[in-house]
């Protein structure tokens, strides 16, 4: 039997993190002597080995417990193997997308100003008639399951969308929100139906907007943003509502984000 300071040098794992195994009840002790001290058994040196080398593989803890738990069937671990790899996946395109972004730091620090170059255009909207559906979402990210939860429930009614049709989302929360924003999205379609569970058909108002249109990743918004807000102080407008974006082309059509579009709108009213 070892005592956990001699278990953490055969292992290479730090006494502090042995501790947080056993509060997970991952790797406990083979037994606790009468002075309260951990005791590890040979044989639970591969089972810590087994662990760390999970661990690099990019496994989360509550992953390796239950994949080296006796009950666990291969559906489950080839699912959770699945569940890893999509994660590892997601981590090294944002740090490809990091990588392609030190390339333009130099540009930025030395212009201080944004390196994009966006074309502004005002436009009347006019009043029109759009399926909405409003909910707060774990994250932005998330708000592919509304436009999901959207489709099942209109599409049984055959909805036609209109000429103009318009695929937007409006962000109601009063401030940028890292958790459960408020997100409503719309898409314009040719008559008011039947409301759904989630979905309401309403009218609403024509507008004026100022519009930007860009290409790439949405990751650009604020800079997008901050563009719109410089444009109008330099032309006599203000904001006169929420901010919206609408997608002309996004991950429904392709993965590589520099093939998307989207035209911010943002509705103006003249000083």
């Amino acid at each position: 039997m070892f005592k956990i300071g001699e278990f953490s040098k055969l292992t290479q794992i730090s006494g502090r993190m042995l501790r947080h195994f056993d509060k997970l009840e991952l790797l406990t002790p083979q037994q606790i002597d009468d002075n309260g001290y951990r005791l590890y058994a040979s044989n639970q040196l591969q089972d810590a080995l087994k662990i760390t080398s999970l661990q690099r593989a990019g496994f989360q803890l509550q992953e390796i417990k239950r994949m080296m738990s006796d009950d666990i069937v291969n559906d489950e671990l080839q699912q959770i193997i699945i569940t890893c790899r999509q994660r590892k996946e997601m981590e090294y395109k944002k740090v490809k997308k990091e990588l392609s972004m030190l390339d333009d730091i130099d540009e930025i620090l030395s212009r201080g100003t944004n390196i994009h170059t966006y074309t502004l255009e005002l436009k009347h909207i006019p009043g029109h008639i759009v399926a909405s559906l409003r909910q707060r979402i774990p994250k932005y990210s998330d708000e592919g399951r509304l436009w999901g939860m959207m489709m099942s429930e209109i599409m049984p009614q055959q909805p036609k969308f209109s000429n103009s049709m318009r695929k937007l989302a409006i962000y109601h929360d009063e401030e940028y929100m890292e958790e459960d924003p408020d997100v409503e999205i719309r898409i314009s379609v040719d008559n008011i139906y039947k409301d759904t569970k989630h979905v309401t058909f309403k009218e609403v108002d024509e507008e004026e907007v100022l519009t930007i249109t860009f290409h790439g990743s949405y990751e650009q918004i604020g800079n997008v943003n901050a563009e719109a807000i410089r444009w109008m102080e330099q032309n006599g407008y203000k904001l006169d509502g929420k901010f919206y974006c609408v997608y002309l082309s996004g991950p429904e059509k392709t993965e590589e984000s520099e093939k998307w579009t989207t035209e911010c709108c943002f509705p103006v009213k003249k000083l």
